[in-house]
C-alpha cells in the first residue's frame, strides 16, 4: 500500500514539474470560475428569478472570472484568451461534474446546486 501512495505521489510530482506553463493558470481560472459562480448563484440572483436570467448571470460571471483569474496569474494575451474560454466553458463542466458525481454518489449530489 505504502508503494501505490509513493508511486502515485511521484507520479504526481512529475506531471505538476513537466507540465505547461499554461496548465496551473487554466486549473486555478477553472476553479475559481466555478466558485464565483456558485457563489453569485446563492448569494446575489434572486430566488424568483428566471432560468434564462440565472443561466446568463451565471455565464457572464463565470467568462469574467475565468479572464480576471487569468489576467492575474499570466497577463499574456495567449493566457487572457485560454482563461477566458476556460471560464466559458466551466458551468458545462460543472454541470457535468454534478451528473458524473450522482450517478457514483447520489447523496453528494443533493448537495450541488444546478
Amino acid at each position: 500500500m505504502i508503494d501505490l501512495i509513493r508511486s502515485s505521489w511521484d507520479l504526481l510530482v512529475h506531471m505538476a514539474t513537466t507540465s505547461p506553463a499554461g496548465l496551473w493558470p487554466m486549473l486555478l481560472a477553472l476553479a475559481g470560475s466555478i466558485t464565483f459562480t456558485q457563489i453569485v448563484k446563492k448569494l446575489v440572483i434572486p430566488p424568483g428569478c428566471s432560468d434564462l436570467a440565472t443561466k446568463r448571470w451565471c455565464q457572464a460571471v463565470a467568462i469574467l472570472s475565468g479572464f480576471t483569474i487569468t489576467a492575474l496569474v499570466m497577463p499574456t494575451v495567449a493566457a487572457l484568451v485560454a482563461g477566458t474560454i476556460v471560464g466559458a466553458a466551466s458551468p458545462f463542466i460543472y454541470y457535468v461534474g454534478v451528473r458524473v458525481i450522482g450517478l457514483k454518489w447520489p447523496v453528494m449530489r443533493k448537495w450541488l446546486s444546478q
